[in-house]
């Protein structure tokens, strides 16, 4: 078997990039996570190997972080160009996770120290693999930039030296012809200097864009913002797709100064994802989004966190597994989505210590790369269902859809399921209540047919989660046993009643084949 270099220009000369003017299947592979093993030629092959031979087309690299860019710029500034004290420093890794932070440091110090541009190459990598390659802006990222008052390793001197700019969440203020203009020179320095194939300008990080209630009338100043990015786009004399990632609700974007719909009527964007900040929401509403006289396709962007609860300043995740992954891209398909974008896929590599000490570190299910972009190798494979609950700290009501739960019963919650093929596969449906409420029986109809309660211990998941961090003993399970022929494609209608009220925390199916 070949191995090192040789073996990974084999592994390249096999990719063969999808037809980009088909379905793409996205990889945000973020700002730092591809120097996690190091910023060496080796390292960043073996970073993009495991995308290749799979069924992603695309991969999005973020510059940017904070108010910072994570390449040597000549119009902005680099991360970690502003020395900061010994504390700062502390706070940054204890903020960020010693994964994340020794990582931006060492790219950073790299360029200090060897004039080693790690983002370039990393660029260059990708492209030679046969993959199409976006920088992913973040258009207002806040990563550490209250560090040192504002003055810190994730800033940049135009940050620093104008802060009559910013926001009062200290964000920059698009109202601002300058702050445009500058954003629109870092785009243009980008395209230039790397052989990327597109832009995507990422609002899921982050809002607000705007002064507290001038969203609304701002829309028309960001929608000539990205009129502005396309023009200069188009002068590069080169084919460029340009891409947006926006929050989850129409009306939360409008609120946001975001307008999607015009973006779209006005041919300014080429791609639209819509997702919700660090959360894999099922129902997403893509149609809402739609305007199909553009021929712009809508994807659905999913993170990977399905839930989780707060102990003190420490989050403890439900990450997602293959077959909420599977999940989720079936039932964004049901729902109309023309693609599926992935977002912090790889966080969990990053992951820290939990509540005991323990390690909680771990790759992603790459698997899924091999399966959820086309419909005919992901139907056939098992897959978790959720009707979408609650993410404490990270659903913005303002932006994004609401949840269906927690609730009471009597309630009718509606399930995305997709799967065209119903014949022969099982399906498996469980409530989740509220340990400490009533243990009263509850009855589930699916679509108006009974659904019959299975007997025994419901075992503790549906499926296999290793990584869950929540903790145990706070929820009942019920699990009922669902007529493949009772289940539709799409919408479905989950109605939970029982003799008195019961708070219900969760509704999920598993689909065995």
């Amino acid at each position: 078997m070949p191995t090192g270099r040789r073996a990974f220009l084999l592994q390249m000369a096999s990719t063969v990039l999808h037809a980009r003017s088909g379905r793409r299947l996205i990889y945000n592979y973020d700002a730092w996570a591809p120097f996690y093993q190091g910023h060496s030629e080796k390292a960043i092959r073996a970073a993009i190997a495991p995308l290749l031979n799979t069924q992603v087309t695309t991969l999005a690299l973020s510059p940017n972080v904070g108010q910072s860019l994570s390449y040597p710029s000549r119009v902005g500034e680099m991360c970690h160009t502003q020395r900061v004290s010994e504390q700062a420093l502390a706070d940054i890794y204890k903020g960020m996770g010693d994964v994340v932070a020794r990582a931006a440091y060492d790219v950073a110090e790299a360029w200090r120290s060897r004039r080693l541009d790690a983002f370039g190459m990393l660029v260059k990598t990708a492209v030679d693999a046969g993959l199409e390659v976006f920088a992913s802006f973040r258009m207002n990222d806040m990563h550490m930039v209250l560090n040192e008052g504002g003055q810190g390793a994730y800033t940049d001197a135009f940050y620093r030296d104008h802060p009559q700019w910013r926001l009062p969440r200290r964000g920059l203020n698009y109202a601002i012809p300058e702050v445009r203009r500058y954003r629109l020179a870092v785009f243009e320095e980008l395209l230039t200097r790397y052989p990327f194939h597109g832009l995507e300008l990422d609002f899921l990080r982050g809002v607000p864009f705007f002064p507290k209630g001038t969203g609304e009338q701002n829309c028309v100043v960001m929608t000539a913002f990205l009129g502005e990015v396309r023009a200069m786009m188009r002068r590069l004399n080169r084919k460029l797709i340009l891409t947006a990632r926006v929050p989850s609700s129409l009306a939360g974007c409008r609120k946001a100064g975001l307008d999607p719909i015009a973006w779209q009527r006005g041919k300014l964007i080429d791609l639209l994802a819509v997702g919700q900040f660090l959360h894999l929401f099922y129902r997403l509403p893509v149609r809402d989004f739609k305007v199909p006289e553009s021929g712009v396709p809508v994807y659905a962007s999913l993170d990977y966190i399905v839930g989780g609860v707060w102990k003190g300043d420490m989050f403890l995740a439900r990450e997602a597994n293959a077959e909420m992954y599977r999940g989720a891209a079936a039932a964004a398909y049901a729902a109309g989505a023309d693609g599926i974008h992935l977002f912090n896929m790889f966080a969990p590599r990053g992951n820290g210590p939990d509540v005991e000490g323990r390690d909680t570190s771990h790759m992603e299910p790459f698997e899924v790369l091999s399966e959820i972009r086309e419909d005919n190798t992901l139907e056939r494979r098992p897959k978790l269902y959720l009707v979408d609950t609650t993410a404490p700290r990270f659903d913005d009501p303002a932006i994004d859809v609401a949840p269906q739960l927690p609730r009471n019963t009597d309630t009718v919650l509606s399930l995305l399921l997709g799967e065209r093929q119903r014949k022969g596969k099982k399906f498996v449906l469980r409530v989740k209540q509220a340990a400490d409420g009533p243990n009263t029986p509850i009855t589930v109809r699916v679509n108006g047919r009974l659904a019959v309660e299975r007997a025994g211990t419901p075992p503790i998941s549906l499926c296999p989660e290793p990584y869950n961090q929540m903790p145990q003993g706070t929820e009942i399970s019920v699990d009922f046993d669902v007529p493949s022929e009772c289940v539709r494609y799409g919408d479905n209608a989950i109605a939970i009643s029982a003799a008195e009220p019961v708070r219900i925390l969760g509704v999920e199916v598993m689909v065995s084949c």
